[in-house]
């Protein structure tokens, strides 16, 4: 009778004890996932000649991004062609196609890359496969590049996928002004226009030194903040531009001669070109004329300075009605132009 007493009362209550079990392998196995201690740091690995800095692997419940960071230590620029990064992950039998950026790679520079990938778990841990195609330059990269050049590496990165964060790879096109300067990003110089990758929320340090002599003065920045030395993208695209010159209140045009008999217009236009029809807008300083007015000047005031870098005169005048203007820059430099109608402008800088 107690056997059978024992047995009744096991099946009677076996489910029970199934059940908790069962709720307790879950809630295990929950905080073993979920809680941020058990995280594990990623690890990724690549050739020598390309070392591996950083990688994250972001799910949004749709689809995953995987995101790496190399450095160039090759000794030697590289070129990246259009889709140079694939990875296998172990979650699926395709592999995914990214993009690298800069394409140009200066010796010592940072690489970002990012594919787009299926939708994986977040918390899940992933082993990724990834190769990385790139061209030496010889000495100087050319496009496009020559398949038979290419050159494939392989590296491998496990991390614990993390919650997506959109524009987490922010394109910042790279200027300086004047033109053919060049600009340190992190210690790597990058020539006016190159276009580097900033991962969001990174400080990168930056300079810049100019092909004329004038120092560096001010940054403009569009989607980007540049202080104390430092850069960071908010938004993507963003750019970034090296002002060179130096602070000056005015510039001057001297009325020289003319053979008008009407009022016209004269206009300055500082740092850049005055537009078509200038007369009704795009100029710095503009001012009614007349023949009375030869041999005066003509100061245009910039009441919280300018970094002067050129500057543009003309007159609304037409081609029988010629003037002979006289551009003094923020220098004291001169320069004589004959012959200025309001498609000609007296150019200086």
């Amino acid at each position: 009778m107690k056997g059978q007493a024992a047995v009744e009362f096991l099946l009677t209550y076996a489910w029970a004890f199934i059940s908790l079990a069962i709720f307790a392998v879950v809630i295990l196995a929950f905080i073993t996932v979920r809680n941020p201690a058990t995280i594990s740091p990623a690890t990724c690995f690549m050739s020598v000649g390309l070392k591996c800095l950083d990688s994250v692997f972001m799910s949004n419940g749709i689809g995953s991004q995987f995101i790496i960071t190399f450095q160039n230590n090759l000794q030697q620029q590289i070129a990246l062609p259009s889709g140079a990064i694939n990875i296998y992950p172990t979650y699926a039998s395709a592999n995914y196609i990214g993009q690298c950026y800069p394409a140009n790679v200066p010796i010592g520079a940072a690489v970002t890359c990012s594919v787009n990938s299926a939708f994986v778990p977040y918390g899940s841990q992933q082993n990724v496969r990834f190769t990385v195609q790139y061209e030496l330059c010889t000495p100087n990269c050319v496009y496009p590049i020559t398949t038979a050049n290419v050159i494939n590496t392989t590296g491998t990165s496990s991390m614990d996928v993390s919650p997506y964060l959109a524009n987490a790879i922010r394109m910042v096109t790279l200027h300086t002004n004047p033109t053919g300067g060049t600009i340190y990003v992190d210690g790597v110089g990058y020539p006016d226009g190159a276009v580097v990758a900033f991962v969001a929320n990174s400080l990168h340090s930056i300079t810049a030194t100019s092909s004329s002599t004038y120092p560096l003065t001010t940054w403009t920045v569009v989607n980007a903040v540049v202080s104390n030395g430092k850069a960071t993208a908010t938004a993507t695209p963003a750019s970034v531009t090296a002002y060179f010159g130096t602070l000056y209140n005015y510039v001057q045009v001297k009325l020289i001669s003319t053979v008008d008999i009407y009022s016209r217009y004269l206009a300055i236009k500082i740092n850049g070109g005055l537009p078509s029809q200038w007369w009704n807008g795009g100029y710095t300083c503009q001012w009614l004329i007349s023949s009375g007015n030869v041999g005066s000047t003509y100061t245009c005031n910039i009441p919280n300075g300018v970094t002067f870098y050129n500057m543009n005169a003309s007159v609304s005048t037409y081609t029988g009605y010629e003037w002979t203007i006289e551009d003094i820059d923020a220098f004291g430099s001169t320069k004589t132009c004959p012959g200025i109608i309001n498609t000609l402008q007296c150019s200086m800088g």
